[in-house]
């Protein structure tokens, strides 16, 4: 959808459902002004990534019943490690009655194990095979000293 045509999709949504990438041109994309647009009784399900969404805008928007709710799998703060104790934001969500959260799962399915470990299963047999990957990631390389990037 081009950006262009977001205040009218805002207007007109009853549940608004972010399930976009986060990036420069993304994040924070929807704000006070965004939020505002929806309708009271709107719901925002956010499955992609918080940052979409301000934190303190979207936290006074359902404090204040601006919208009507929001379903968020997705939070502003993770633990980088599994010893650290990280808030999953600094704005008290959890407190709102007009919120449901969880734990960034909105992915999982009963099938999801057994895809997820036939595809492990079959880059074995092709690593051993030598044959390519699939879903192969790989870090960019660095550009030589002086080279443009």
């Amino acid at each position: 959808m081009p950006r262009d045509d977001l205040p009218a999709l805002l207007r007109a949504a009853d549940y608004l459902v972010l399930c976009a990438p986060l990036n420069d041109t993304t994040r924070g994309c929807i704000g006070a002004a965004e939020l505002a647009a929806m309708k009271r009784d709107a719901v925002l399900i956010n499955v992609s990534r918080a940052e979409l969404v301000e934190e303190g805008a979207l936290y006074r928007a359902l404090a204040d019943g601006t919208i009507g709710g929001a379903v968020l799998d997705v939070w502003y703060g993770y633990p980088s490690g599994t010893d650290d104790r990280v808030a999953p934001a600094t704005q008290p969500f959890l407190d709102l009655p007009n919120v449901v959260a969880t734990a960034h799962s909105s992915a999982w399915t009963h099938a999801l194990p057994e895809r997820r470990y036939r595809v492990i299963a079959d880059n074995l047999l092709r690593l051993r095979a030598g044959t390519p990957l699939v879903n192969e990631v790989r870090p960019a390389r660095a550009a030589p000293h002086g080279a443009p990037t």
